[in-house]
């Protein structure tokens, strides 16, 4: 098991991947709106899943292409290296390993990534 924020989000999986790939989802977060992107990370808990959204707003996603979201460096290349480019890649590794989802698509102002585990 692992614990999420303040306890109350527990998701079932391998600790030593699910704790990393936590924290790159929240440093590439964290990495966007240090560009200046309007972000938002959310952590929704369903009846069965834990489900972790990022929003990304704003006119310099336009130019992303969602079928390279979970490409390595993709992000890096895009935001001109802001953060090393791996993480969604990373995190898109560990979800589906355990039996999750990860998700791109398009909002009308920019973009949603979600990744989706079973609790």
């Amino acid at each position: 098991q692992v614990v999420i924020g303040d306890g109350g989000h527990v998701v079932e999986g391998d600790p030593e991947q699910l704790s990393p790939a936590l924290r790159e989802i929240v440093r590439f977060a964290d990495a966007m709106s240090e560009a200046g992107i309007p972000t938002e990370l959310v952590l929704e808990e369903e009846p069965a899943t834990e489900r972790l959204r990022i929003a990304l707003h704003g006119e310099a996603l336009g130019r992303w292409r969602l079928p390279n979201t979970f490409r390595p460096f993709y992000p890096s290349r895009l935001l001109q290296g802001h953060g090393h480019g791996l993480a969604l890649f990373l995190a898109q590794t560990v979800m589906l390993g355990h039996g999750g989802q990860a998700s791109a698509r398009r909002l009308d102002d920019g973009l949603e990534i979600v990744f989706v585990l079973g609790r």
